[in-house]
């Protein structure tokens, strides 16, 4: 049986490398086409005003036509990341817990390129512990810049809490998964997301947004249980700086 488990750990490392290589490979591609495309810009400038000295036109076209290639390229190399990156999102969403955290591991290795994908998830996500566990990877990997995923996090959060009602257990889904992640990852901007929290708090006792008694017990247990996770983990970075 232990031989079993420690083939099955050596396979699923393999599988991990692979796509670490792979997503590597794209990001180098993309990195490559930029490069490749700024050499191509000086080259078309060079060559446009000389042939603009020379002719007096010709130089928006060739700059047109530059950019053009250069942004057809980025999508294609974009195209396959994001492809890569369904697959794995959709693997957050099963049932098998070790897919799940595989999953969020491999997300995280696209950095700052999968928070859109990941927030998109968070908003329909029955199970959005793998989600913002690979936002809180993300997060940690750069972690002198957390601001990469907490101002696309807070702002998406806003657009949610915008709502004027909670009609169904869908939209409380989407709340509650923005209010347990903003709860997990807000730290290092204790003060907005709180001051965010509390405001989505006040509009649901203030009934400015219409929900049923169920869906209002539920969100404002959400809501205070995050607030007591935010200031737990931001008493913890106090204490470790």
């Amino acid at each position: 049986m232990n031989n079993k488990g420690d083939l099955e750990k050596q396979k699923l490392q393999i599988e991990i490398e692979e796509i670490k290589l792979k997503i590597e490979s794209e990001r180098n591609k993309i990195e490559s086409e930029k490069n490749k495309g700024f050499r191509e810009n000086l080259r078309s400038w060079a060559t446009a005003i000389l042939a603009f000295l020379a002719v007096g036109s010709g130089i928006v076209t060739l700059w047109i036509q530059s950019e053009t290639f250069l942004r057809q390229k980025e999508r294609e190399q974009n195209f396959v990341l994001n492809k890569e990156m369904i697959t794995l999102v959709d693997q957050l969403n099963e049932n098998d817990i070790r897919k799940q955290e595989n999953a969020a591991i491999l997300l995280s290795f696209f950095k700052k390129d999968a928070i859109p994908i990941l927030l998109m998830n968070l908003e329909r996500s029955q199970n959005p512990k793998a989600t913002i566990e690979s936002l809180k990877l993300i997060k940690e990997n750069r972690e002198k810049k957390p601001q990469e995923v907490l101002d696309p996090l807070i702002k998406s959060a806003r657009k949610i809490f915008s709502a004027s009602e909670i009609a169904d257990d869908k939209d409380l889904l989407a709340f509650s998964n923005f209010v347990e992640a903003l709860g997990e990852l807000g730290k290092e901007k204790e003060k907005d997301v709180e001051e965010l929290l509390n405001n989505l708090m006040r509009q649901v006792e203030e009934k400015k947004i219409k929900l049923t008694n169920p869906h209002k017990f539920i969100i404002k247990e959400t809501i205070q249980k995050s607030v007591e996770k935010l200031r737990k983990n931001s008493t913890n970075l106090n204490f470790m700086e």
